[in-house]
C-alpha cells in the first residue's frame, strides 16, 4: 500500500523509516531479505514499460521503456555515463561534499532554485564547480536522458506534466532571463551524482 510509505510532508520525498539511516550509513539490503519482507522481484528487459502499482491499484514508478533506436540510447546511456565519471574522477570535490543524504559521494545540483528565504528563483551558484556544471549540461547524450526523462513524464503523468509546463511558462513571463538545466525538459533543476 503505497499510502502508507513514509514521506515528508506533501510528499515530495521519501522518508527513512531508521533514524540512524542518514549521511552515508545507508543499509545496504539483498535481494533475499527483501524478498523475505514481502517485496517482488521483477525481471525487466528495459524495452517494455512495466508500471508498479501497489495493492490498491496506484502507480507508484514506471519502468520506462527504452526508445526504440537500434540501441542508439543505449549508447547516449553509456556515453553519459563515462563522461560523467570521468568528469568527476578530475574534478577535485571537497569532504564536505563528499559525505551527504544521498551517500558517500560527490553531487553537485544544477538548475533553478526557490528556497532559504528567497523571494524569487534564481540559478543556483556552483562556485567553482561552474565550468563543469556548463560542461555537464553542454554533453548531447546527457541532454537526450533529460529530454527522454521529460517525454516519459508526460506520458505516464500528463496532468502533472502540463502543470509543469504551465507552471515554466509562467515562470518565464514573469522572469523572461531565467533558463532551464535542459530547455526540452520540463524540470528545473537536477543532480549529478558522481558515486
Amino acid at each position: 500500500d503505497a499510502s502508507t510509505l513514509p514521506a515528508a510532508q506533501g510528499a515530495y520525498g521519501g522518508k527513512t523509516e531508521q533514524l540512524d539511516e542518514t549521511r552515508g550509513k545507508k543499509k545496504c539490503w539483498t535481494v533475499m531479505k527483501l524478498i523475505t519482507l514481502g517485496l517482488q522481484l521483477i525481471k525487466w528487459d528495459g524495452r517494455t514499460a512495466h508500471p508498479l502499482v501497489d495493492r490498491a491499484g496506484r502507480i507508484f514508478a514506471i519502468l520506462a521503456r527504452q526508445p526504440d533506436d537500434d540501441d542508439s540510447y543505449t549508447v547516449s546511456v553509456s556515453e553519459a555515463y563515462a563522461y560523467i565519471k570521468a568528469c568527476g574522477a578530475t574534478t577535485y570535490f571537497p569532504p564536505e561534499m563528499r559525505c551527504h543524504r544521498r551517500g558517500l559521494f560527490a553531487a553537485i545540483n544544477v538548475g533553478l532554485s526557490l528556497g532559504k528565504g528567497a523571494t524569487v528563483p534564481s540559478w543556483l551558484d556552483n562556485k567553482k564547480h561552474t565550468p563543469l556544471v556548463s560542461q555537464l549540461l553542454g554533453n548531447s547524450h546527457i541532454t537526450r536522458m533529460a529530454n527522454f526523462a521529460s517525454s516519459v513524464f508526460a506520458t505516464w503523468v500528463p496532468r502533472l506534466h502540463r502543470h509543469y509546463v504551465d507552471n515554466n511558462a509562467s515562470l518565464r513571463t514573469r522572469f523572461p532571463d531565467l533558463r532551464q538545466p535542459f530547455p526540452q525538459s520540463v524540470f528545473a533543476s537536477t543532480a549529478f551524482n558522481f558515486g
